[in-house]
């Protein structure tokens, strides 16, 4: 069974008509009827049941036109990619990762990254959420590690890397104890690290997403944001990612949960452009996974 031959069916079936499958393909009419029995001849099974200028698909023709239009895309995409990957001749590569992230893993995989690839120059840049995919979208950075918010796209490869936790930090003069929910903590301002452009996004994703009602502040660090924990004078929202060796003692951990008190989980990915695809990228998930393994 050829691609070409498949992609003929589906031009026939789609348009209703061999002789505008034809017109389509820009070929002629007896040509593409003629792959079309020569791909149910290979198959071994009618496709179609032709009655005059009509025609009615089999069981088998049903079938296959149903999967055919995902085979054809994906072999599009591989073919795509191949070609990328044969044109791409990378000597440095940008990566970003979400500002927030604090475990070492990030950390280990660049180091081993770089002893395995030394010929490659690396470039790393922080950023929270949308600093990164705006980054990612206008081509200033090759990959990132962050966060998902949006809705997968087909112009993006992602690599799921990690699923973490919600965690909260709160002052370790605080009572509370065990997973917490939202609305204990909404007396108390929520600190979160983002840009001045990025204010409004944040805003929207912590009202809607996490349904913090608290009153939301703005830090440019994250040792500010911990400098107004450890004083009591609000919380900040983190991850899982690690054991978290860097939380100061004046500052305690503790579980974020929904009102009903499940925890609420986080997937992290490693995104790139599909059209940027290259033996580097897969390269740096993989070792980014094995860190996390």
């Amino acid at each position: 069974m050829l691609l070409r031959q498949l992609d003929y069916f589906v031009k026939v079936v789609e348009n209703n008509s061999f002789t505008k499958a034809a017109a389509q393909a820009y070929i002629s009419q007896s040509a593409i009827s003629q792959q079309i029995q020569a791909l149910e001849k290979d198959l071994g099974v009618d496709l179609m049941v032709r009655q005059h200028r009509t025609f009615a698909l089999t069981p088998a023709g049903e079938y296959l036109y149903r999967h055919a239009p995902q085979l054809l895309a994906q072999a599009k995409e591989l073919k795509e990619s191949t070609i990328s990957v044969g044109h791409t001749n990378t000597t440095h590569l940008t990566i970003g990762c979400v500002r927030s992230y604090i475990g070492p893993e990030f950390n280990q995989a660049v180091a081993s990254f770089n002893q395995q690839h030394p010929h490659l120059e690396l470039s790393i840049t922080l950023g929270n959420h949308e600093e990164l995919f705006d980054a990612l979208r206008q081509e200033k950075v090759d990959l990132v590690f962050n966060d998902q918010r949006h809705p997968e796209s087909e112009a993006y490869t992602s690599r799921r890397i990690i699923t973490t936790q919600k965690m909260v930090e709160v002052s370790a003069n605080q009572s509370l104890t065990g997973p917490v929910t939202a609305p204990q903590l909404a007396a108390l301002p929520c600190y979160i690290l983002a840009a001045s452009d990025q204010e409004a996004g944040e805003i929207r994703y912590y009202r809607e997403a996490l349904g913090i009602t608290s009153p939301l502040r703005f830090a440019t660090s994250l040792r500010e944001a911990r400098l107004m924990v450890a004083a009591n004078q609000g919380w900040l929202l983190t991850d899982q990612l690690s054991d978290h060796p860097a939380v100061p003692a004046a500052i305690k951990l503790l579980p974020f949960t929904d009102p009903h008190h499940a925890p609420i989980y986080q997937p992290y990915f490693l995104f790139w452009k599909r059209q940027m695809t290259t033996l580097i990228n897969d390269a740096f998930a993989e070792t980014l996974q094995e860190q996390f393994s």
